[in-house]
């Protein structure tokens, strides 16, 4: 089986949907192949795009996801409504193409960052119920717990204490990685000459649009290692990234409150039903087509556990929420 690999990647919604659907082919496979998971499932890869670009210049919330029948890979699709970014959370098995596409898309496309790294490492170092920690980590035990009240049973891992974790606010993500590019939107939170000053790293590499390259440790598979900790905890200092972080979030919660626009789906976090963390809901109106929250008959819901697994989904009236 093929190591699965984890892409993190943020750009404005401004790009464009052809270099999108060339990004969506290299990484999934041919686009007869893919399909939607939600509300799109009936239409091919490129109209299923073209109304995701439609709806975000209706200031639209997305989440949408795809996958591809022959291999199961998959690619969710979020745009935020207020910070214009769009999101790609991408779940492929390893191979040389993944790289060299983000190299590609990076060097053609101004993104704001963009983050390789193996599933495992990935869960090793956000996953938050320690049961599904567990399954990915012998050492649980030494890890430094939270109280949330209103969790399950209470206590959480407390991943701000992992090298390895991950911040999103607005669909921007920042973290530190086995691979990481930064391109000329993210240099408005962490500047240029700060990311190529950093030196603890195997090769810092400059694209010719200005997107910089940063490689931290020699090979995927050595994300347990000291050398690949201590390189994720330097860069995050080096940066400053935890107080960069902060300052995006404040910035951000400014502008959703001064902005009034109607969303047509919702990310809710918490405790649910069905035991799951974070809920994702898509308004529908009375003919099942994406509608404002406000004009809504109904809405779909997929809840999620820490670790990102899908444990529940369904329908509801919004009448009955």
């Amino acid at each position: 089986m093929k190591e699965k690999m984890i892409v993190f990647m943020s750009f404005d919604c401004s790009i464009d949907v052809y270099a999108l659907e060339w990004l969506f082919t290299t990484l999934l496979g041919n686009a007869d192949q893919i399909t939607s998971e939600f509300s799109n499932k009936n239409k091919k890869l490129h109209e299923c795009l073209v109304e995701n670009e439609k709806q975000m210049s209706q200031g639209i919330r997305i989440y949408e996801s795809y996958y591809s029948k022959e291999t199961n890979d998959k690619i969710a699709l979020c745009y935020d409504e207020y910070s214009k970014a769009v999101r790609l959370i991408v779940t492929v098995g390893y191979n040389q193409d993944i790289e060299k596409a983000i190299d590609i898309f990076s060097e053609n496309n101004y993104i704001y960052a963009a983050y390789l790294q193996s599933e495992i490492d990935y869960l090793r170092n956000n996953c938050t119920r320690i049961n599904a920690m567990k399954r990915v980590r012998d050492d649980v035990d030494s890890l430094i717990t939270i109280t949330l009240p209103q969790a399950p049973f209470g206590k959480r891992i407390d991943i701000t204490k992992l090298s390895g974790h991950f911040d999103e606010c607005g669909n921007i993500v920042f973290g530190s990685s086995f691979k990481m590019w930064f391109g000329i939107d993210f240099f408005r939170f962490i500047p240029q000459e700060v990311l190529q000053r950093y030196s603890e790293c195997c090769t810092t590499e400059i694209l010719k649009n200005g997107t910089i390259k940063i490689q931290l440790y020699e090979n995927t598979i050595d994300y347990q290692s000291e050398l690949a900790n201590n390189r994720k905890w330097e860069f995050r200092k080096f940066t400053h990234m935890d107080k960069v972080v902060e300052d995006w979030r404040f910035e951000y919660k400014s502008i959703a409150a001064a902005d009034h626009s109607s969303a047509n789906m919702e990310i809710l976090t918490g405790v649910f039903p069905h035991g799951g963390v974070r809920q994702v809901r898509m308004y529908l109106d009375k003919d099942g087509k994406n509608t404002a929250k406000k004009n809504a008959a109904k809405y779909v819901y997929k809840e999620y556990d820490s670790s990102g697994k899908v444990i529940a989904e369904g329908e509801c009236d919004t009448e009955s929420d």
